[in-house]
């Protein structure tokens, strides 16, 4: 009796953490109607019992062989199937920076064709196993830019009138596209600086600053068709105290501003503000994905971009001397 209550008590203090091996297809692809080449990324998660670091640096951990195939299919608005192209395997088209990941080998799948606005695009990879991943987007019209109209147009951030209200406002439009779902607004500004003991060493730099994400709603919505998305003057100000640390020994001087307007399609849109690190104590559990039998992303982008605009004479002595940036040592 005692023989057989040890029996039944004794038991393996052995836990096995892993899961038996599941083939799970990771995949990463935006389609971009102003690119004729189209670049995606498909790979596959990994599960071992030995340090997962160890299995991140073996390149058959990561990647499928070359029997892996991969195409795209395009679909007009009424569902018809229109166009078909395959992807090509490529290995080291761009080089992998090292990390912890296998960086000997860069496979990535390429496809060229000039897409059409108005159609979608399904991805289909068809796995060694004989199982098939999917997943489809609607493509993003190109960006069609309002205000300003031209890089000679001079933005101007301070009032005609000095004293309160002293919060000038350049909006910034352009078209509202219903194939995108969301937008992001950036700037990029462009400056000199130099030692002022050398001051013929000039240094040529620039900072971005990428507003947040957000979706077209009637806050953004005017004139009709249009986005409006508003810059106030201690926003523009502060993204230069923000950017450029003090240094009483250098000088710097504003060459111009570069804006882009991103339009993501709702997948994009979805994968970046539900995968966004967690805020608080308490860690998500779930991450966005739209591919079927697989993760990852499959979505679309474009952006429109407007490069060399300046500032006007009042914006820029205020650069040099006003309240927000004169400890940054500005000239004229």
């Amino acid at each position: 009796m005692i023989a057989a209550m040890f029996i039944f008590s004794s038991c393996s203090e052995d836990i096995d953490l892993t899961a038996p091996y599941k083939d799970i297809t990771v995949t990463y692809g935006l389609m971009d109607a102003d690119n004729d080449t189209h670049w995606v990324r498909i790979q596959k998660a990994f599960l071992g019992d030995d340090n997962a670091l160890l299995y991140s640096i073996i390149p058959d951990s990561l990647y499928y062989p070359a029997t892996l195939d991969a195409w795209i299919k395009a679909y007009n608005t009424s569902g018809v199937q229109t166009d078909s192209f395959h992807l090509t395997r490529t290995v080291n088209a761009f080089v992998k920076d090292p990390g912890v990941f296998s960086s000997d080998s860069s496979v990535l799948y390429r496809g060229v064709r000039t897409l059409n606005t108005g159609w979608s695009y399904k991805l289909f990879i068809k796995k060694p196993n004989g199982d098939t991943t999917y997943a489809e987007t609607d493509l993003c019209n190109d960006v069609t830019l309002a205000y300003p109209p031209t890089s000679a147009t001079p933005l101007d951030w301070q009032p005609v009138v000095i004293g309160p209200p002293n919060n000038k406002i350049v909006t910034f439009r352009w078209v509202h596209d219903v194939k995108s779902y969301a937008y992001q607004f950036s700037m990029t500004v462009h400056y000199q600086e130099w030692e002022v003991a050398t001051p013929g060493n000039i240094t040529d730099t620039s900072f971005t600053y990428y507003f947040p994400m957000f979706q077209y709603s009637p806050t953004y919505a005017c004139m009709g068709n249009q986005i409006c998305y508003e810059v106030d003057k201690p926003t523009f100000y502060q993204l230069f105290v923000d950017h450029i640390q003090e240094d009483v020994f250098k000088q710097r001087k504003f060459i111009s501003i570069d804006i882009n307007v991103l339009q993501a399609s709702e997948e994009l849109y979805n994968y970046i503000t539900i995968n966004a690190p967690s805020l608080s104590y308490v860690q998500k559990v779930t991450a966005y994905t739209n591919i079927t039998n697989g993760l990852g992303i499959w979505g679309s982008r474009t952006t429109g971009t407007l490069t060399g605009l300046n500032i006007d004479t009042q914006t820029r002595d205020s650069l040099v001397t006003g309240y927000y940036t004169n400890q940054l040592n500005f000239v004229p």
